[in-house]
């Protein structure tokens, strides 16, 4: 759990003039917190869940601390991953053998700063399943605000996260098997799992 102190200065760096960490740290954030709130309606629901339900409850509550765990981690590691890009971009160049070193390693810094938004917008879309188990399992009306902002927020982290990892990505890399589909997909993923949350939330609050 993070401290006072520590969100202060999470959100500093986010709001200073340095690029990193940048919009993919935000997308993990966001992505955490709608974890978190996963996880509170979970354990809310397993407390007041008959004896025989409240296990099913929990072991969601256990799996959401874990996609919340995982995203927070991903939050320093995205600001790593465009850094290590930032460093490879001011390697010299200017003989064959300094350009061959820098272009390996800005490949290796491209492919981080691909697989680690990747990673965000998985456990984002993840946490979004988790939220559309919690609504068919069965959770309580009163906890419909709660669900709707964790869906809002980890579908903010997907769609954020997925940006990140198609801007590290060549055009026609975007379009080819690899990362770029399987971000769209996600993409697609996402969105239908968070429109299924939404619509419960909708029927509970009479929208």
């Amino acid at each position: 759990m993070l401290s006072g102190l520590e969100w202060e200065e999470l959100l500093a760096r986010l709001a200073s003039a340095s690029p990193a960490p940048g919009g993919g740290s935000a997308s993990a954030l966001a992505g955490a917190a709608g974890a978190a709130l996963a996880a509170m309606v979970a354990r809310v629901a397993a407390r007041r869940a008959a004896p025989g339900e409240a296990g099913g409850f929990d072991a969601l509550a256990r799996e959401a601390e874990g996609l919340l765990q995982r995203l927070c981690s991903l939050v320093e590691a995205d600001a790593r991953a465009f850094g290590a890009v930032m460093e490879a971009r001011r390697l010299p160049r200017g003989t064959p053998a300094e350009e061959e070193t820098r272009r390996a390693a800005l490949a290796r810094a491209r492919a981080r700063a691909v697989e680690v938004p990747l990673e965000t917008a998985e456990s984002c879309a993840s946490t979004l399943e988790l939220m559309a188990r919690l609504v068919r399992r069965g959770a309580a009306p009163s906890a419909a605000t709660d669900l709707g902002v964790g869906a809002l927020l980890a579908r903010a982290g997907a769609e954020g996260a997925i940006l990140n990892v198609l801007v590290n990505l060549t055009p026609a890399e975007r379009e080819a098997e690899g990362p770029g589909l399987a971000a769209r997909r996600l993409s697609r993923r996402a969105a239908e799992l968070a429109a299924e949350v939404s619509g419960w939330v909708g029927g509970v609050l009479g929208g």
